[in-house]
C-alpha cells in the first residue's frame, strides 16, 4: 500500500501533467484545415474589420495596429494566413523605398507577425506554390479597367516576393523548387505576352524568383554569371535596376540560365 502522502503527490503530478498537455493542445490548430479548404472557406484575418490601423496618426502606430493577435494567428490555417499576408494594408509602401527588398524587409518580413508565422509553417511553400500556379497574368478581358488590371499585376508580384525569400525556398525540396522554377518561367513568358498590362516591373517579379531559386539550388553557370555582372548582382540584392543599364539584357540572362537548369532536370 502507498502511504497517503505518496498518493497525494502522484495525484498532484497527474493534474500538473494534464494541465501541461492541455496548454500544449491550445498551441495546435484546432480547425480541420483540409475540410475548410475543400469547402472553399478561407479563414483569413480581416484588417478593416478587426483593427483600427487606418485611424492612427503615427505611421509606427498604424504598422503596430496591423499585427495579428497571437491566439488568432496560431489558429489560422495556412491558406488563411497566406490570404492575410497578401491583403496586408501596407503592401504598396514596400515599393516606396530606395529598393524593393529593403522595403519588404523593413515593413513586412521583419515587422509583420503574419509573414513571420507563415515562414514558420511547414506547408507554406507547397500552399503558396499551389496558389501561384493558379494565377494567370493574362487572365483578364478587354472590359477590365486599368485599375483592375493593375490589381492583378500587383497580386502576382506580392506572392512572387514572398516566394523569393530564402526562408521559403529553403523549405522546398528539390522537386518543388524545379516546379516553382518552371512556374515562374511560365509567369514571365505570360507577362511578356501581356507587357502592356504588366510592364517591365511585372517581369522583374518573376525574374527575381528565378534568380534566387538558381542561387539556392547552387546552379554554378548562373552563379558564375552573377560574379561577372555587377548589374545582375544589384538586381538580385534589391529587385531594382539602374535606369542607365541594359536591363532587358539582364532579364534575358536570367531566363536563359533558368531554361538551362530546367533542361538539365528534364533529361
Amino acid at each position: 500500500m502507498f502511504p497517503v502522502k505518496s498518493i497525494f503527490k502522484i495525484l498532484c503530478l497527474l493534474i500538473f501533467l494534464g494541465l501541461i498537455i492541455n496548454c500544449k493542445k491550445k498551441e495546435v490548430i484546432s480547425k480541420d484545415c483540409q475540410e475548410l479548404k475543400d469547402a472553399g472557406i478561407v479563414d483569413d484575418y480581416d484588417f478593416k474589420k478587426n483593427t483600427s490601423w487606418a485611424n492612427h496618426d503615427s505611421y509606427t502606430d498604424k504598422l503596430r495596429a496591423c499585427q495579428i493577435p497571437g491566439n488568432v494567428l496560431r489558429e489560422m490555417c495556412t491558406i488563411g494566413l497566406i490570404e492575410t499576408c497578401l491583403n496586408y494594408p501596407y503592401w504598396v509602401d514596400v515599393f516606396a523605398f530606395d529598393n524593393v527588398q529593403y522595403g519588404y524587409n523593413l515593413l513586412f518580413r521583419d515587422n509583420f507577425n503574419g509573414i513571420q508565422e507563415l515562414y514558420n509553417r511547414a506547408d507554406a511553400g507547397i500552399e503558396l506554390l499551389e496558389i501561384y500556379k493558379k494565377m494567370d497574368p493574362g487572365g483578364y478581358s478587354d472590359t477590365w479597367s486599368s485599375i483592375e488590371r493593375g490589381q492583378l499585376g500587383w497580386s502576382i508580384i506580392y506572392i512572387e516576393l514572398i516566394l523569393t525569400q530564402d526562408e521559403l525556398i529553403l523549405s522546398l525540396n528539390e522537386e518543388q523548387r524545379i516546379c516553382l522554377l518552371k512556374e515562374s518561367l511560365k509567369k514571365y513568358e505570360s507577362k511578356l505576352d501581356h507587357i502592356e498590362t504588366h510592364g517591365i516591373f511585372g517581369l522583374t517579379g518573376s525574374a527575381y524568383v528565378l534568380a534566387h531559386l538558381m542561387i539556392n539550388m547552387n546552379f554554378t553557370p548562373f552563379i558564375d554569371a552573377i560574379n561577372d555582372d555587377q548589374e545582375l548582382q544589384y538586381f538580385i540584392e534589391t529587385l531594382d535596376y539602374h535606369i542607365y543599364s541594359d536591363f532587358i539584357n539582364e532579364l534575358n540572362k536570367i531566363v536563359f540560365y533558368a531554361n538551362q537548369l530546367i533542361n538539365l532536370n528534364t533529361k
